[in-house]
């Protein structure tokens, strides 16, 4: 991955939100936010090997869900408190992300949160 300022030339152009990806490999997680992320996008995890009783906590929804291989999951990291359990087994996870501080240092609006006046006035949208 580029450092920020090197970046501002691909960040104006790209059309994903997702400018950061990481892999983590045998590794369990502390209850935590991803600080760094865009909180009104949600990250992306997929991740592959584990064993069946490894889980993905996510604490203010009250969830501890399977999360062995071929799970995916999307969320917000930056606002939903996660913790993912160890595994007696290989386990890698692909997670993609946005980083805030590149919206920030290149001036990209950060998408907001939608509220229920925005999704009324949809075109098409009926209650």
């Amino acid at each position: 991955m580029l450092c920020y300022k090197e970046s501002l030339p691909y960040i104006k152009s790209w059309g994903n939100p997702y400018s950061a990806a990481a892999i983590v490999a045998n590794r369990l997680s502390i209850p935590h936010y991803d600080r760094y992320s865009v909180a009104t996008i949600p990250d992306l995890l997929i991740t592959l090997g584990g064993d069946p009783s490894t889980t993905l906590t996510l604490h203010q929804l009250g969830a501890r869900l399977a999360y062995a291989g071929g799970t995916f999951a999307a969320f917000s990291g930056g606002r939903i408190l996660h913790e993912v359990s160890g595994s007696t087994e290989d386990r890698m996870c692909y997670a993609y992300y946005p980083r805030k501080p590149n919206f920030q240092l290149h001036d990209v609006p950060i998408p907001g949160d939608p509220s229920y006046p925005d999704i009324a006035a949809v075109p098409g949208h009926s209650m």
